[in-house]
């Protein structure tokens, strides 16, 4: 003879699987505004870096104006900014102490233009090629951009993006898995 209160079984509870269910899919917005906040980090950070094209002492700001206008028609190209010799005095005092600003105030400083990319198109092979035909300008006399930085970030921004699409997987298989 048994005893039917022993074998009868509880309800089961609904609440456990509404908590984890709830929690997952706040986990999974959470995710959500993370990988599109790291993406405008991504575009802030690729965006902000470019190349600064040197021109030789004796071109004129009419050509570089030309060469300026001409880097601004590519499709590749967000902004570009001409920086004056008064202009690069002042930004190397910002950056440097007085002695060398009154060293570089007795030295000849070149004209320059700093060219931006975009998002899209900042990939450190295009950087360096658009680089390598910049410098093939006769009226050029240097090009230089932070290539071990922008070969870096590319890096990480796309570790990060594996790693985050991984998360995405991992969360999808989670919740279809509390759903059912």
């Amino acid at each position: 003879m048994t005893d039917k209160s022993a074998t009868k079984r509880k309800k089961p509870s609904a609440l456990p699987s509404i908590i984890s269910l709830a929690l997952v899919m706040f986990l999974m917005g959470l995710f959500g505004l993370s990988v599109l906040l790291f993406h405008g980090l991504n575009t802030k950070l690729v965006e902000g870096s470019g190349i600064d094209v040197y021109f030789k002492d004796s071109v004129s700001e009419a050509e570089i104006r030309s060469f300026e206008n001409a880097c601004k028609a590519e499709p590749w190209c967000l902004k570009t900014r001409f920086i004056s010799r008064e202009e690069g005095i002042k930004e190397m005092g910002k950056l440097n102490d007085e002695d060398l600003q009154s060293f570089v105030e007795t030295t000849a400083i070149p004209l320059s233009v700093e060219v931006f990319f975009k998002a899209a198109s900042a990939e450190p092979a295009q950087v360096a090629n658009v680089a390598r035909k910049r410098e093939a300008n006769p009226i050029v006399e240097s090009v230089d951009y932070p290539k071990n930085i922008m070969e870096s970030v590319s890096a990480t921004m796309r570790r990060v993006q594996y790693t985050l699409l991984g998360l995405a997987v991992v969360f999808m298989i989670v919740t279809i898995g509390l759903i059912n």
